[in-house]
């Protein structure tokens, strides 16, 4: 080896000594850093904020998103306190923990009555595994009074910081195998009522109460009492495997659901990716457990787990360093062996940290069913993905179906997707939140699952009423015992009023003939992305009208490549901040756009030299080809009304050119333009029936090759509801105003729904610059009508949204100014 060769290998390796030297010192300042961020206890700044807040009448949620101001905040100590609370005050909100998320234990227009001091146990039977204690207690003092009998609690959260009452009031759920729903482990409850009654609520004794109540989130009275059933306090030891997400659901099925002696699972899915699942079981053992402590001690300081979250959702590649660093130590040694109750012990503490004044961690929760595992967790992903969540964790846990809780969140075997995120805290960033919230519900939805109620409230009413179909059953309870609506909070004074109700009730009631169809709600933006696809269905129309009265040349087909981008960047735009994400729509557009646009300029340019050149030839007349290219473009347009356009016969158009035969003499010119509309044509004809050939088979397989229904439910008489359907495309089109026009003379016709929504995209042609009929005037464009002696001749297409509560009136309207409605957008 020479010197020189030397030389630089020692300067190379120097170089690559100092950049780990430098990667290192990076490393250790940027941990040092966070270190002495997250170093001090949060939680007595904490405590002294609420004690604080407390005093000026401010409850704040765990989060710190939701600072509601009460008429006045009541501590309650015994049951006659709170019934003379519940008596002397127009509204009452109940708190325990303050660990919902979304302001659910409290209203601006309300007292509240803060459960935390009414926490005493009354009663524990060891013989029946049954206590029974005051809603304000914390599971924390629950498992310390039952611990010395080796008792454990039957079902609540992971953290023990929760009281049972506001554990009842979102009818929680854990970590446990077999099990589900927290009303799986109630036995009775006392509950104090509007009008300052005390009943006991069972399954079997005022069971309306005892199933709204539970999961009722307040609404329906103040839960004094409760008595649950108790487990056994065993012994349980982890074990944990790491497996691809696809793997996840059969696993579960294989390990964990049919093995009766796991007690806690969990499965934690990696972000960003969740590919993987660390699936985390904890079994019953005859081992001893491995630490001394009956209970986790509460004194903690979590520094490390304030550290560990910072560099999660903060660091580059924070995620990464979880998944194989942190993880990898957290999990190495022998397995642990715990008591039951000190597995369910955990302190919400670690999750508290250092400040949450710009930015906090959050919660939300999805409900699953169990068959649709699969579909769930790419739909789940691409939300995060589009709207950029910081997510930190999705732990899946397992329940149960639920036995007949009003607004249950199992109505079947579900999977729960519990997210922790991280958000700001100014209003941009809770709108932002708001928005992904709102598209993940209808991502859920269309899986058959739900969300959960204790997080922020930025379902509409619709998603809300979607995902609780129970909810009217539990608004017309709570309405009858409590009929001026005295027991509220946030989310109750976002969805409940009388009104609504009424409203709701009456949707109900039209929806149900509804309630047994697959698919039935669709997005409403499917009918505004689905207009620059009906552009190229018009402008075949023009197309067709133009070879029919004319030659190629006079087409506009610079235009038509220029007014569809002009279509589809507007409800791009329309339907950008839209929580109905519909990527797959927006490609097929993009695709069909491309290909629109390359047709035209090809054909733009070259109808404009060579093609002009052979009409010119042949004197500027029609020759046969000419003839058979209008009858086919005449075909075209009239299929694909209602039909996909590349399921066209474009082979059949290419053979059928092939056997025109003409027994007249035309002249060279004409014999020329003859050979090269033949030429053309046949490129035109072939690389359409290819090209067709290949977007049917990836739509058919992408999407399935049976049409597409799409239902309406109608009324006839104003009390009796029918649902109609029909294809997808024109014919339902057809249909409908078949309907309208078949019951004109009928003032109790209406046309309630289509696909689950109220409103309607509908076009038609008029003179141009004529005023558009009542509605919102969506767009509007000129489009050849006829051309005469070569003179074009145009008409506005009008696209108007109207609501289907007026829609025969528009109808009527139209047809008495002679003018038919062409297309309703049908979703």
């Amino acid at each position: 080896m020479s010197r020189g060769h030397q030389l630089r290998t020692a300067l190379t390796a120097r170089r690559i000594a100092y950049a780990i030297i430098g990667v290192v010192v990076i490393f250790a300042v940027s941990v040092s850093v966070v270190a002495l961020q997250t170093r001090s206890n949060p939680l007595p700044q904490k405590l002294a904020r609420e004690s604080e807040n407390t005093k000026n009448n401010i409850v704040v949620d765990v989060t710190g998103l939701y600072p509601i101001k009460v008429q006045g905040i009541i501590v309650p100590h015994t049951i006659d306190e709170i019934v003379q609370a519940v008596k002397l005050n127009d509204h009452v909100s109940i708190g325990g923990g303050r660990n919902s998320m979304g302001g659910q234990t409290a209203s601006s227009r309300a007292v509240q009555i803060d459960m935390r001091e009414y926490n005493k146990v009354l009663d524990l039977s060891t013989t029946t595994k049954e206590i029974t204690v005051q809603a304000g207690i914390r599971w924390y003092d629950v498992q310390k009074y039952i611990d010395p009998y080796n008792l454990s609690v039957k079902i609540m959260q992971t953290y023990s910081n929760f009281t049972v009452g506001g554990s009842l009031s979102v009818n929680v759920h854990g970590r446990y195998v077999g099990l589900g729903p927290f009303v799986m482990s109630v036995k009775s409850f006392r509950i104090v009522l509007a009008d300052g009654s005390v009943i006991n609520a069972t399954p079997t004794e005022h069971s309306d109460i005892f199933y709204s109540a539970i999961g009722g989130l307040g609404g329906i009275g103040v839960v004094s009492d409760v008595t649950l059933e108790l487990a056994d306090n065993v012994n349980v030891e982890r074990s944990r495997t790491v497996i691809p997400t696809s793997e996840y659901a059969v696993f579960f099925a294989d390990n964990v659901r049919s093995n009766p002696n796991v007690i806690f699972h969990n499965g934690d899915m990696y972000p960003p990716d969740f590919t993987h699942v660390s699936a985390v079981s904890w079994s019953i053992t005859d081992k001893a457990p491995t630490v001394t402590d009956r209970l986790i001690p509460k004194s903690t300081d979590y520094w490390l787990e304030r550290f560990a979250w910072v560099v999660m959702s903060d660091w580059p590649g924070g995620r990464w360093i979880r998944e194989h660093i942190f993880e990898p130590l957290i999990y190495r040694g022998p397995p642990p062996v715990h008591t039951r109750n000190y597995e369910a012990s955990y302190d919400i503490a670690e999750l508290e940290p250092e400040s949450r004044d710009t930015s906090t961690y959050v919660l939300q929760e999805y409900f699953v069913p169990v068959e649709n595992f699969d579909q769930w967790v790419p739909k789940m992903k691409s939300v995060f993905d589009r709207y950029d969540v910081n997510v930190l964790n999705v732990s899946i846990r397992h329940a149960k179906q639920d036995p007949g809780v009003v607004l249950a969140w199992a109505p079947k075997e579900s999977f729960a997707f519990v997210v922790y995120y991280k958000q700001g805290t100014d209003d941009a960033s809770k709108q932002a939140a708001a928005q992904w919230t709102r598209a993940m519900i209808d991502q859920v939805l269309t899986v058959g699952g739900t969300y959960y109620l204790p997080y922020q409230p930025a379902a509409t009413d619709d998603q809300f009423h979607r995902a609780y179909p129970g909810a009217i059953t539990y608004f017309q309870i709570k309405k009858y015992y409590d009929p001026t609506d005295k027991f509220t909070n946030n989310l109750w004074d976002t969805y409940y009023s009388p009104e609504k109700l009424d409203l709701y009730a009456q949707k109900q009631k039209e929806l149900e003939v509804a309630s047994t169809t697959p698919d039935y709600y669709r997005p409403s933006d499917n009918m505004y992305l689905s207009l620059p696809e009906w552009y190229i269905v018009y402008t075949a129309d023009e197309y067709a009208a133009v070879l029919r009265d004319s030659l190629p040349s006079h087409f506009p087909y610079f235009g038509a490549h220029q007014e569809y981008w002009r279509e589809y960047h507007a409800v791009d735009s329309r339907t950008a901040t839209s929580t109905a994400y519909a990527p797959d729509y927006k490609t097929v557009l993009k695709v069909i756009g491309v290909s629109f646009s390359a047709e035209n300029i090809v054909k733009g340019v070259y109808e404009n030299t060579i093609g002009r050149a052979t009409e010119f030839l042949a004197g500027n007349k029609q020759v046969p080809e000419d003839t058979y290219a209008a009858q086919v473009a005449q075909q075209y347009a009239d299929y694909i009304y209602d039909y996909p356009w590349y399921d066209f016969s474009f082979g059949s158009s290419f053979k059928g050119l092939w056997t025109l035969r003409s027994a007249e003499h035309y002249s060279i010119g004409q014999d020329i333009r003859r050979i090269e509309r033949k030429i053309f044509l046949s490129f035109e004809y072939g690389i359409k029936a290819g090209y067709s050939s290949v977007i049917a088979f990836a739509s058919h397989t992408k999407f399935g090759s049976k049409g597409e229904e799409v239902y309406a439910v109608i009324t006839r008489d104003g009390s009796t509801y029918e649902l109609i359907h029909a294809a997808h495309y024109q014919p339902f089109t057809r249909l409908l105003l078949s309907e309208i026009q078949k019951e004109s003379s009928n003032d109790r016709f209406a046309v309630l729904n289509i696909a689950g929504n109220d409103r309607i995209l509908l076009t038609y042609r008029d003179v141009v610059g004529t005023a558009s009929v009542s509605g919102t005037e969506v767009e509007r464009h000129q489009q050849i009508d006829t051309l005469v002696d070569g003179v074009v001749h145009y008409k506005d297409r009008i696209t108007v949204e109207v609501a289907l509560a007026d829609l025969p009136l528009v109808y009527k309207d139209l047809v008495l100014k002679g003018i038919q409605i062409d297309h309703i957008y049908d979703y």
